[in-house]
């Protein structure tokens, strides 16, 4: 469930967390599945069927397939940070980056499972903690590995006693080469973007109510960050022609609103795609890589 600060600065009351407690958690294995309605919906979501080449990943007579981000939409653990006994806030936490590694195919129609667990934590600054949860996708009859993904949570107001464990750097990226051949994708993003995305899992009603957008400091309901994410993925995807995506990773800075204009400032050198995202507002994504597999 993706979450970002509020835009104002109302106090709220420091939580003491549990840090053995939270090192110790298990947080649970979920058994999915991808229906061909799920994989299609979640194509039309982030952009994709524009063309004849996209048909692919939106009509099941044209050899449906899933598209490369759809792990994250997948084997979501819930929401294990409401546990008290772990003394995290209760508002939970904000998405601060993502990664995502895939392996092969996604196949529609069989078992799959999602090992979720906490591989780092670390108090950052006064009252603040970040959390590392990987997630590891795998065919549930084989075990074979399909995909792993990373998601740097924050959480604020959250007092954390210790030092933590684990690395807390995502997967490393290639650095940017020096004199690039620089690009510029264009996404405009709709008045049902978020109600769409929504159906993919996340029901945050930040996404949806404009009450509760307004109580939590936002004008109207936001887009998901992983919406804005699957819309430049697809966006950079098509600069491949097509060939497929084995490795993504970003940084959530700001949430970009319904309507919006993405604009996707990128560098590609081969199969390397360097970006960054921006609306009239903010920067929404940034520090983003994309592994293209060019066969």
């Amino acid at each position: 469930m993706m979450r970002y600060p509020l835009p104002d600065h109302r106090w709220r009351p420091i939580m003491a967390v549990n840090i053995d407690s939270l090192a110790a958690l298990s947080l649970p294995d979920v058994a999915c599945s991808i229906t061909p309605q799920a994989a299609i919906l979640y194509a039309l979501s982030i952009g994709l069927g524009t063309g004849p080449d996209e048909l692919p990943f939106v009509y099941e007579g044209a050899g449906l397939r899933v598209f490369a981000t759809m792990p994250v939409v997948l084997g979501d653990p819930g929401a294990w940070w409401s546990d008290p006994l772990l003394g995290l806030p209760s508002s939970g936490p904000l998405h601060g980056e993502q990664s995502l590694e895939i392996y092969g195919d996604i196949p529609l129609d069989v078992p799959l499972l999602a090992r979720n667990r906490i591989i780092g934590l670390r108090p950052r600054g006064a009252g603040h903690l970040a959390v590392l949860v990987e997630r590891i996708l795998t065919r549930g009859d084989s075990g074979a590995l399909l995909a792993r993904g990373q998601s740097m949570l924050f959480f604020r107001n959250a007092e954390a006693v210790g030092e933590g464990f684990g690395d807390m750097a995502l997967s490393a990226i290639p650095p940017c080469p020096p004199s690039p051949l620089a690009g510029r994708s264009i996404v405009e993003t709709h008045a049902t973007s978020a109600l769409l995305y929504r159906l993919n899992g996340d029901t945050n009603p930040l996404h949806a109510d404009p009450v509760a957008a307004q109580q939590a400091g936002f004008r109207v309901p936001i887009l998901h960050g992983l919406l804005s994410m699957g819309l430049t993925a697809v966006a950079l995807w098509r600069l491949g022609k097509g060939a497929g995506i084995k490795a993504l990773s970003l940084r959530f800075t700001a949430p970009a609103y319904p309507q919006d204009r993405l604009v996707i400032d990128h560098v590609k050198d081969g199969p390397h795609i360097w970006f960054s995202a921006t609306t009239a507002e903010a920067r929404v994504l940034d520090r983003g890589y994309i592994l293209l597999d060019d066969g």
